[in-house]
């Protein structure tokens, strides 16, 4: 019978694979230390697999202000705590939301200073505020190295009325449709805003409805939920 190594974390999302191959699926140990982690589980080698794995965080664009909510959940292997500390803020005329990591998302928020937009907003976000982005992760203790490449986290940004996608591998990705999800519950928060497009809703709304859907069908997302925006001159308001 063939045997296929999968992290303990993932047995449900894989449990196909047994069903499909007839296969054993051995699980491996949860990672210690609670429910610190909104991402980061590894897999049979110690090594971390992908940063989509819990969470969900959901931007959007429009009319010059950019909207990002997100839900509670710390998640370490199959344990799961509501996090009293959000995972969207607002930093120097920024609005941040984070996965990954609540380390990385509190060096984002408390020791990052970024750099004031200028010229090409593109081009500024691909090289000034990923460098500093990365002396500030850097610095933290959280940036690593994999295969010498050096990897960072997976968190939404706003600024200047665009929304942004940063990567853990740094790239930042600017989506075509306004709007933006990461985490695990991704896929479920795009259908859900692709759905409320036409509606009238206002975006906030739309937001709320995106992260219940990705609660209502990812494990790895729970609420209470939060919602802020970025209004024009880098004013930042916190959402009923």
């Amino acid at each position: 019978m063939l045997k296929v190594r999968v992290p303990y974390e993932n047995v449900f999302g894989k449990m196909c694979i047994a069903l499909t191959l007839g296969c054993e699926i051995p699980l491996l140990a949860s990672p210690a230390g609670g429910a610190s982690r909104t991402e980061r589980p590894v897999d049979g080698r110690g090594r971390a697999v992908s940063a989509e794995d819990m969470t969900a965080i959901v931007g959007l664009a429009r009319r010059g202000s950019v909207f990002i909510g997100g839900d509670s959940a710390g998640v370490s292997g199959m344990n799961l705590s509501v996090r009293a500390d959000s995972k969207v803020f607002h930093n120097g005329g920024y609005l941040f939301g984070f996965t990954t990591s609540f380390r990385m998302g509190q060096l984002i928020r408390y020791s990052l200073t970024p750099p004031a937009p200028e010229g090409d907003l593109d081009r500024f976000m691909a090289t000034a505020f990923v460098d500093a982005l990365r002396d500030c992760l850097k610095s933290g203790g959280w940036a690593r190295k994999e295969d010498e490449q050096e990897l960072g986290g997976t968190f939404l940004v706003g600024v200047r009325g665009r929304l942004f996608a940063v990567h853990d591998d740094y790239q930042v990705a600017s989506a075509a449709d306004g709007y933006a999800a990461v985490g695990c519950g991704d896929q479920a928060a795009l259908g859900a805003l692709y759905a409320t497009g036409r509606t009238g809703l206002k975006p906030a709304a739309r937001i709320r409805v995106a992260l219940g859907a990705a609660e209502r069908f990812s494990a790895g997302v729970r609420g209470p939920f939060l919602c802020m925006a970025l209004r024009k001159k880098g004013r930042a308001e916190l959402l009923d």
